[in-house]
């Protein structure tokens, strides 16, 4: 009978095993079957052309400012260089905020106000609507929050007056719970480039035959609204998994799907890991907030991120602490690095507190520094000094940024962790004797 039942054991684990090799061929095929599609379709850009895409050519892509923003209002300005009127504004009215056309309606871009700054904002007499266009920047602190109350402040009292707020992204995904803060979802409206720009612009196709440059730039824009969403592959891998009647194939996908956070995870511990070998014990690594390898996973997996985080002391005197920080802003998802002051586990705000720091080094530079941010003006909230890191071009840990992939390319990677090292190897004696910053 005990034989009987290990022989049962042994046969049945067999085939677990050859359950889990033939799982796994599936993925190695799936992932296989992606990476040609991927090069079949960018085989066909370049034969065809279309891969050129002047906003590609001219660096400006993702630029929400600099091309999106403005393209969008040079095309909503009714006195814009494109000389069709208000038309394109009619067309926004219809397809995009399905309302009624206002007349008289003001366009602004970059709109400033006391408590901060709207990307595009369409303003008349029975509305204000700030829109809010993000590619790959994160969100401001109750940002949405507050363009939502400076809109309701242009009521004045008006019934019926429209105060929604839009938020256009690539994917249609909603603003954060800290850009929210105490808003109704009700007061937001969430679109998307893919359907309702897409819509807009193909609809605009229509009244500018006698207008080819406009209708070339135009076209090239969609492309480029295409690319940035990843559709046409996309569409191809979504018919494969489809199409393929096989339920190894989904699974397959779905085991990817969940691998994915940790395999991002795991690239950015590997740049922490990297910093940490390159500072070495140079510097008293604090445990309790060098929490990166935790938090690392985390940021991929929560929707209220963590900041990734590794924390040297540089120096500390009774209560004070001058620490060197390396850290993730899950606001714009680059890597930071910079000095912070501490008093005990606070942050010192008061202009003694600050003041005292003034003696643990010295030095004229750091003396200088502190009493800069003790001025009573001065805005210091967390930095002495931070600088991006790399210096010239920022990791950015966006799993949907442009160059995120470069992270899993062998030598794109090597050349990331070597500027890194450099960088810190070239400040960490300035920072050490607290000179700050050798420029």
């Amino acid at each position: 009978m005990r034989e009987a039942r290990e022989q049962y054991e042994r046969q049945s684990n067999l085939e677990k095993e050859k359950q889990k090799m033939s799982d796994m061929e599936v993925i190695r095929e799936l992932l296989s079957k992606a990476e040609e599609q991927l090069n079949l379709q960018k085989e066909h850009q370049r034969e065809t052309g279309s891969e050129f895409n002047i906003f590609t050519v001219l660096d400006r892509e993702r630029k929400e400012e600099s091309t999106h923003c403005r393209l969008l209002y040079e095309l909503l300005n009714p006195e814009g260089s494109h000389g069709c009127g208000d038309t394109f504004l009619r067309k926004f009215f219809e397809d995009v905020l399905n309302k009624p056309y206002e007349k008289g309606t003001s366009v602004y871009r970059e709109y400033s106000f006391d408590d901060g700054r709207i990307d595009l904002l369409l303003q008349g007499n029975h509305f204000c609507c700030p829109i809010e266009v993000k590619i790959d920047a994160g969100d401001q602190y109750r940002q949405i929050e507050r363009y939502v109350h400076f809109a309701e402040k242009q009521r004045k009292g008006r019934r019926g007056f429209d105060t929604t707020a839009y938020y256009l992204t690539l994917d249609r995904h909603k603003p954060s719970e800290e850009s929210l803060g105490k808003i109704q979802s009700e007061q937001i409206k969430c679109i998307s480039f893919g359907d309702e720009i897409e819509k807009w612009l193909a609809g605009c196709d229509g009244f500018l035959t006698d207008k080819p440059n406009i209708q070339v730039i135009l076209k090239q824009y969609r492309q480029l609204i295409k690319r940035l969403e990843g559709e046409t592959s996309m569409e191809k891998l979504i018919e494969m998994i489809i199409g393929s009647d096989s339920k190894s194939c989904y699974k397959s996908a779905a085991e990817i799907e969940k691998t994915l956070p940790m395999v991002r995870a795991r690239k950015m511990q590997r740049i922490f890991d990297e910093i940490e070998d390159t500072v070495g014990e140079k510097l008293t690594k604090i445990e309790e907030y060098s929490r990166y390898r935790e938090d690392a996973v985390q940021y991929y997996t929560v929707r209220n991120r963590p900041d990734p985080s590794l924390v040297y002391r540089i120096k500390s005197e009774e209560d004070l602490s001058a620490e060197l920080w390396f850290q993730v802003d899950h606001y714009t998802d680059e890597l930071w690095y910079g000095v912070v002051l501490r008093k005990g586990k606070d942050l010192p705000k008061a202009k003694e507190d600050i003041q005292a720091f003034s003696y643990l080094f010295n030095n004229m530079v750091w003396e200088e520094r502190i009493e800069e941010i003790a001025q009573p003006e001065a805005k210091y909230d967390w930095w002495v000094w931070g600088r991006k890191l790399p210096r010239e071009d920022a990791i950015n840990f966006s799993a949907a940024g442009e160059h995120y992939a470069d992270l899993f390319d062998k030598n794109s990677f090597s050349a990331i962790v070597k500027e890194i090292r450099e960088e810190i190897g070239g400040q960490l004696e300035s920072i050490k004797r607290t000179g700050l910053w050798n420029g």
